[in-house]
């Protein structure tokens, strides 16, 4: 139980490293810092690596406090470790409602693993958009999915090609529909190459070789 804890330890300092180095505002970093002494002993290694990852998305597309805070609080969450009661009574009520906005979210992933992420997809775009009343739950959502996209290299062929059809589908459609480009080519990037891994291997080689090119004509 010692080793234990001492890892534990040495993991959360690292997280509080990291979030620093994000060079967020005072008015940011204080909000996400109280989230995380909001979770207090529930915090575990493999949920603050996926809060971080998604703060860190998030930081990049300058969206605020609130969301930043939200995005830290939703392994959690959706974990069923906090309630939003308990988040209204310690954050602003956005936070609150944004968890209750991701956790609506969550609903489309369900419903697009269901059918191997083809199941009426025109339909689900709508009951997202509809159902959901802060736009910053989506990009949160999106957020999410990156990270799970990310975590999925080393699945089985199944997960990734289910994870790759759904993004295809829901989340990178909805990525431009919003405007943010950034999200929009990660999704269809990590999307592309877990559908067709042959094709996208040549393509970054070609790159690779252009790119070496570059170089030693500039060199």
């Amino acid at each position: 139980m010692v080793a234990t804890r001492q890892s534990h330890r040495t993991h959360i300092e690292s997280f509080d490293s990291a979030l620093k180095q994000l060079c967020l505002s005072d008015e940011k970093y204080q909000l996400v810092h109280a989230a995380t002494e909001f979770c207090g002993e529930l915090r575990c290694a493999e949920k603050d690596r996926l809060a971080l990852e998604m703060v860190e998305i998030l930081a990049q597309l300058n969206l605020d406090a609130t969301s930043l805070a939200t995005a830290y609080l939703t392994p959690y969450f959706l974990a069923q470790q906090i309630v939003v009661v308990d988040v209204s009574d310690k954050f602003n009520k956005d936070v609150g409602l944004l968890l209750k906005g991701v956790e609506q979210m969550a609903t489309i992933s369900t419903l697009a693993h269901a059918s191997n992420g083809q199941v009426q997809v025109d339909k689900i775009r709508r009951m997202l958009l509809a159902m959901v009343e802060d736009v910053r739950a989506v990009v949160i959502k999106l957020a999410q999915q990156v990270c799970y996209l990310r975590e999925v290299k080393n699945a089985e062929e199944e997960e990734r090609v289910i994870a790759a059809k759904e993004t295809t589908n829901i989340f990178a459609p909805l990525a431009n529909r919003l405007g943010i480009g950034q999200l929009k080519w990660e999704l269809e990037d990590f999307a592309f190459r877990y559908l067709h891994p042959d094709t996208y291997k040549r393509i970054a080689k070609l790159l690779e070789e252009k790119r070496l090119d570059r170089e030693a004509y500039m060199s």
